[in-house]
Order: C-alpha cells, then sequence, then structure tokens
C-alpha cells in the first residue's frame, strides 16, 4: 500500500512526512452516513467514524445509550 507524501512547513524547514490517514482526522468520514444504515436498523443516522467507534463499543462491552449507562452508575452504587 502506497502513502502519498505530503511537504510541511516546520519552523524555518520543509519536511516530507507521509499523508495522515487515520480515519479519526478526517472531516469527511464524519458526514457520510455509515454503508450499514441500510441493512442494520442501529446504524441508521450514524456517520462511518460514528459507525466505527460502535463497532469499536460493542467489541469491547461498552454501554450503547444514555439508559444502559445510567444502570450500569445505578449497579456500581449498590
Amino acid at each position: 500500500m502506497e502513502h502519498k507524501v505530503v511537504t510541511i512547513q516546520h519552523e524555518d524547514k520543509e519536511v516530507k512526512v507521509l499523508e495522515d490517514t487515520d480515519m479519526r482526522n478526517s472531516e469527511k468520514i464524519d458526514q457520510v452516513e455509515s454503508v450499514e444504515a441500510d441493512q442494520d436498523p442501529a446504524e441508521k443516522g450514524l456517520t462511518l467514524l460514528d459507525s466505527a467507534y460502535r463497532a469499536e463499543w460493542q467489541a469491547n462491552g461498552f454501554p450503547q445509550t444514555h439508559k444502559e449507562m445510567k444502570e450500569l452508575e445505578e449497579e456500581e452504587v449498590k
């Protein structure tokens, strides 16, 4: 896989670096609808970035809704 090399200005020098391809730094990815929105009702209204975070949260067992978060907080208090 080839990465695009870009030139940036650092202090008084020009430096060549690889283009940032981290999707979290992309404005576009947070505007495009999730590709799963047509098949999965839970993805409806999510952007590609939201969808990626949702998948990560599910894999790690994080609560998906405010209700689930509140239930977890109440369990911790008991």
